[in-house]
């Protein structure tokens, strides 16, 4: 009996052991995955404070003010018309507003604009069908700029939590810091 019950122990330790194995195993393999996700898109500080986000994998880069240190990028796929999916590159901020519900994104975050990333033919498809749309194509929703293969145009977001109003006026300045081919 004896003999038993020290066997029936060791097969449990081995069994913990076999399970802190795999815990480690999925907590390294995570982090590795977060490593490898921040340096396709990574944000540096400048000299003058601002946070420079840059896109490796869609080559492009924009200026942050210091006060967005608390950003966060989704990508998403958008399908923009039947024929017509692009990727999206929402730039947001963490809202307090418990009420807000206005999204794609995950509870507690609020998009304040976001980047379309057009091929050149569905680019030139979709201007041609709304050229004479003034809500599709106007100073809130607009080609920025291209590079190689790819189109990029900026989209704002109609409406905003109450505690993000202050970040809104900052987007006219971040759009003009972007720069496409970084």
């Amino acid at each position: 009996m004896f003999k038993l019950r020290f066997i029936f122990l060791e097969k449990k330790k081995h069994f913990f052991y076999y399970n802190s194995m795999n815990s480690k195993f999925i907590i390294n393999y995570l982090f590795l995955l977060l490593l490898f996700i921040s340096c396709l898109s990574q944000g540096k500080v400048t000299e003058d404070g601002r946070i420079q986000y840059i896109n490796r994998r869609y080559y492009f880069s924009i200026d942050l003010p210091s006060s967005w240190s608390n950003y966060s990028v989704f990508e998403y796929d958008e399908i923009v018309e039947s024929d017509i999916k692009v990727k999206a590159i929402y730039f947001a901020l963490p809202t307090r507003s418990r009420d807000w519900a206005g999204s794609v994104l995950p509870e507690g975050f609020a998009p304040l604009f976001y980047i379309r990333i057009f091929n050149v033919k569905s680019w030139e498809l979709f201007e041609r069908r709304n050229s004479s749309n003034r809500l599709e194509l106007n100073y809130y929703n607009k080609k920025i700029g291209s590079y190689g293969d790819k189109v990029y145009m900026v989209k704002y977001i109609n409406s905003l939590p109450v505690d993000l109003y202050l970040y809104a006026r900052d987007i006219p300045q971040i759009i003009s810091s972007f720069k496409a081919g970084d």
